[in-house]
């Protein structure tokens, strides 16, 4: 995952950008601002984690 926007984000998740700001503000995130803000990986694994689990990328299992 790399750093995206707020808007970004949200489009992938089919959300309004200000659902995924108070979202994250509730869940303790309070340096994201508005929807042009640029999210840590681990504030956009939080969303992702609630609203589309589905686009979350899986780590590899190490070859044997």
């Amino acid at each position: 995952m790399s750093k995206m926007k707020v808007s970004e984000l949200a489009a992938e998740v089919k959300l309004k950008s200000k659902e995924v700001v108070d979202f994250l503000h509730e869940n303790g995130y309070v340096n994201v601002k508005n929807m042009n803000s640029i999210l840590s990986e681990e504030e956009e694994k939080t969303v992702r984690m609630k609203f589309a689990p589905e686009t979350i990328k899986k780590a590899k299992p190490e070859p044997k």
